[in-house]
């Protein structure tokens, strides 16, 4: 009786608060692991762990891919705009502009020694 309340009370179904039960679990769970192994952040150590992520992430952006990337969100808010999605369209615009020189405003923005 009292699930069934509960169940009525949040508006979902039995199914769905079970699916978010378990995210909440694995969630609750990723945070207890991060909390418990410290060793696994990256705060303090110069940025020379991620430094080849973040020059193979910005050269995608600002190569053929970035330029994929940047199509398609404009592309995309073509269609946004002729189904009447205005403000979604937009912000798909902004975000098309701005793949590629995301890179840049990091760079000129923080000093990174790598």
């Amino acid at each position: 009786m009292v699930k069934a309340l509960y169940y009525w009370l949040m508006g979902q179904t039995r199914s769905q608060a079970s699916a978010a039960a378990v995210a909440f679990t694995l969630a609750l769970l990723l945070t207890g692991l991060l909390a418990l192994s410290p060793d696994l952040a990256f705060a303090g150590t110069g940025g020379s762990e991620v430094s080849s992520w973040y020059n193979d992430i910005a050269a995608a952006l600002q190569g053929f891919w970035g330029k994929l990337i940047a199509m398609a969100f404009i592309g995309f808010s073509l269609v946004a705009f002729k189904e009447g999605a205005i403000i979604p369209a937009i912000f798909l615009i902004f975000i098309g502009l701005g793949v590629g020189i995301i890179p840049e405003i990091v760079d000129a923005r923080f000093t990174l020694t790598f």
